[in-house]
């Protein structure tokens, strides 16, 4: 929640403090749930070193312990890895690996995010029919299970994607617009600032 807000330093402590607590725990599913924390927050900080690091150490601790979510977790944010790496396909791949798995294991926490990244990485490498289906399938998800923290940000990518896509400006306007709104809405100055920029551009 902090990251959204602005507080990235507080964030990037907070998740770290949570690592340290866990290993003091020696848990392992304490372990997975501390790191994936953390990769959550490196992603949104576009701190990719350190969420290889993390991404590595779920995937790790749930193949030596057998923990199938978490397996499909640490595959989601190993993908997020891989493709910022620059091995966009690959990425792909394994987030949407770990998303079939994670939803065949019932579980449906934070699937906006997860697809909202699919959606983004599907744009950046031209499929933005793909993208746009991702998006909507990341609003839905979030209304299904009221999780609206990143709604903003997928109203932005929608507007991207439109951009990208079709040229329709008109709607990717309405999408940037409702993006802004939604984030001061919420003070979610991350989105806002990301929001702003594409109005602008």
């Amino acid at each position: 929640g902090l990251v959204p807000l602005g507080f990235l330093d507080a964030a990037q402590r907070l998740a770290e403090q949570s690592v340290e607590e866990a290993r003091r725990l020696a848990h392992p599913t304490s372990l997975c749930f501390a790191h994936s924390i953390v990769c959550r927050v490196y992603y949104l900080l576009r701190r990719m070193d350190a969420l290889a690091q993390h991404s590595a150490m779920v995937v790790r601790l749930a193949d030596e312990h057998g923990l199938g979510l978490w397996r499909a977790l640490g595959s989601i944010y190993a993908g997020w890895s891989r493709a910022e790496s620059g091995a966009a396909r690959e990425g792909v791949a394994m987030i949407r690996d770990g998303i079939a798995r994670y939803r065949a294991a019932g579980a449906a926490l934070s699937l906006p995010l997860f697809l909202a990244s699919l959606a983004s990485l599907e744009g950046a490498t031209g499929n933005q029919r793909e993208a746009l289906e991702l998006l909507g399938q990341a609003q839905a998800a979030g209304a299904a299970g009221d999780e609206h923290w990143i709604s903003a940000e997928i109203h932005r990518l929608t507007g991207e994607a439109m951009l990208a896509g079709n040229g329709n400006a008109a709607g990717a306007e309405r999408e940037f617009q409702a993006s802004l709104a939604l984030a001061r809405e919420q003070g979610a100055r991350l989105w806002e600032l990301r929001a702003a920029t594409s109005l602008a551009r």
